[in-house]
């Protein structure tokens, strides 16, 4: 998923958390974090977002999209154990 600013520069944060499902190590679960998430321990990160579908992540084309999607959806806190998380990418300013 890549983030349109228009060329702007903006100071909003967003990071994608791509995480593997602890039921089912081949299925990949996506989370969205308008904040940093906490990677202050190191044994889990804590994060505050919502959690996305790979549809709805391609769906996404720019970060007033994404900011009305997470205020639809459920904002929820989860504790995701290091060795569980496949790669954290800041997705503010990427283009599509």
């Amino acid at each position: 998923m890549m983030i349109n600013t228009n060329k702007k520069t903006t100071n909003k944060i967003a990071y994608l958390l791509s995480v593997e499902d602890p039921s089912n190590a081949k299925k990949i679960r996506f989370f969205v974090c308008l904040s940093a998430p906490d990677v202050s321990n190191l044994t889990y990160v804590n994060i505050r977002g919502i959690e996305l579908s790979k549809a709805q992540l391609e769906d996404i084309t720019n970060y007033e999209q994404l900011e009305e999607l997470a205020k639809n959806s459920d904002t929820i806190d989860i504790i995701i154990p290091w060795q569980r998380i496949i790669n954290i990418k800041n997705i503010s300013n990427l283009t599509k």
